[in-house]
């Protein structure tokens, strides 16, 4: 009976020395060395209640690098700084945890194969540096304890497996994008609102090949005045785009929704558009390929392109119904209204806009015309037994 309790304390004893002394390091000649001797890392130094790590030298089997609760040589550390030019894309790090990080670096996981969490309960600098996680083919999950406010080129290109909502991950407050910061990020999902943007001229593909399935340009007030190429391009999970600014005054049109081929639904609103590109190479591509458009709303004065043409007819054409031919208005469509085909097959038989099908009509077909004579009002008309169609309206 006294071996057996002898054994219950020991064991005690030994769990309560696991406790006191978790996440105790010891720091000695610019190298920090964690308690059991796993961790080990070169360029170290600690100033306070700072300490600053460099490059990982030994990595713990279990690739979990926890510092939080940190104690370096019994004094207790609340910010973990990361020296400038470290990296860690091949230290075998699995999952890494802290209270507090100051910023995290340009290409501090850049390339790694085996991260899969990065969790911090607080970031002070809530931006993310340049391929900070590029092509971290493994990494799901992220939490910088809030929402970030700022992203640099390729910081999260590549993240193919990164399951996160963008409403969680990204504020809405966030001023400016950046090249490449969320390509080919094919998990992350939900409605991406940003109310604040200034610029997407230097964000080209920023969110191509990305998850997310709803889209609101809101920037009402910022200095939002143009697109970058290819911001959006083959967002296959995209359905839902609405862009809403009184600063906007040109779409490039260089293919910033092209390839999304889930697109539903567009509302433009933006009262100070003067120029969409309607002619030469990138006259077709802002919508090109979308071809499940269904609803397109859009306020606003009405626009003129660069040749003074009323851009109705232009944004219809050029932007929106890309794919479709354009047909002549016949005796039976509105005069001065443009006739559009939606289907290809039907192209030849695209004048029942006048709530009515001829009689050599084939079924099921349908169209839709712009009405210049009642301020550009568009309508659809189609049989009542056809799937959902075209719907655009100018208001």
């Amino acid at each position: 009976m006294r071996i057996q309790l002898k054994y219950v304390v020991a064991s005690l004893v030994a769990t309560s020395s696991f406790i006191l002394f978790a996440g105790e390091w010891t720091l000695s000649g610019g190298v920090l060395t964690s308690s059991d001797g796993q961790w080990s890392f070169s360029g170290a130094s600690k100033s306070g209640k700072t300490l600053t790590v460099g490059a990982c030298t030994s990595a713990a089997a279990d690739g979990i690098l926890d510092f939080r609760d940190t104690v370096v040589d019994g004094n207790a550390i609340t910010t973990i700084t990361i020296a400038n030019n470290t990296t860690w894309g091949s230290a075998n790090i699995k999952e890494f945890y802290c209270d507090t990080l100051s910023k995290v670096i340009a290409s501090l996981f850049s390339g790694s194969t085996t991260l899969e969490k990065f969790q911090v309960a607080a970031l002070s600098n809530s931006g993310i540096q340049a391929s900070a996680f590029k092509s971290c083919s493994s990494l799901t999950t992220v939490n910088f304890g809030g929402r970030i406010t700022g992203v640099a080129i390729d910081c999260f290109n590549g993240c193919t497996k990164l399951d996160v909502a963008a409403e969680d991950l990204i504020s809405p407050s966030i001023s400016g994008m950046a090249t490449r910061a969320f390509q080919n990020c094919k998990k992350l999902h939900g409605k991406l609102t940003l109310n604040n943007i200034n610029s997407f001229t230097s964000a080209g593909s920023c969110f191509a090949g990305s998850g997310i399935e709803e889209l609101a340009l809101l920037s009402e007030n910022a200095a939002f005045t143009t697109f970058s190429t290819g911001g959006f391009t083959d967002c296959l999970s995209l359905t839902n785009v609405t862009i809403k600014s009184t600063k906007l005054t040109t779409i490039p049109a260089q293919g910033v929704f092209s390839g999304c081929a889930a697109l539903k639904k567009v509302t433009l609103d933006l009262p100070n558009l003067k120029t969409v590109v309607t002619t030469g190479s990138n006259a077709t591509k802002l919508f090109n390929n979308c071809s499940a458009i269904s609803e397109v709303k859009i306020f606003g004065e009405p626009w003129k392109d660069s040749s003074d043409n009323e851009l109705v007819n232009a944004m219809l054409t050029k932007h929106v119904l890309i794919a479709v031919p354009q047909v002549a208005a016949t005796t039976d469509a509105p005069k001065k209204c443009t006739v559009y085909a939606i289907r290809h097959l039907f192209r030849d038989f695209a004048s029942a806009m006048s709530g009515k099908e001829p009689d050599h009509a084939p079924p099921k077909c349908y169209g839709v015309y712009a009405d210049l004579d009642a301020k550009r009002k568009a309508y659809m008309a189609q049989l009542p037994d056809y799937k959902s169609g075209m719907f655009v309206s100018v208001q």
